[in-house]
């Protein structure tokens, strides 16, 4: 599902439509992108509050060795 150039979503719009898109699936993956501090990553935590969840932000090079060891401290 893209929302790509749709215009003006608010954000109640948008976090609802987060969440039915991650309650939807079991397992998956959702890539969230756009400008720097528009509040990306405080509309993901917002969504998964009530959720397991595992939050990584890979900002340097060499991150799936440190992914992949937090994963496995999450049983």
């Amino acid at each position: 599902m893209s929302y790509h150039n749709c215009g003006y979503i608010s954000r109640q719009v948008v976090l609802a439509l987060l969440r039915r898109e991650l309650k939807r699936w079991g397992f998956g993956l959702l890539v969230i992108y756009g400008r720097w501090r528009v509040g990306k990553t405080a509309l993901v935590l917002k969504a998964t509050e009530d959720m397991r969840r595992l939050y990584y932000l890979a900002v340097e090079r060499g991150n799936l060795p440190r992914l992949k060891r937090a994963a496995a401290l999450d049983p």
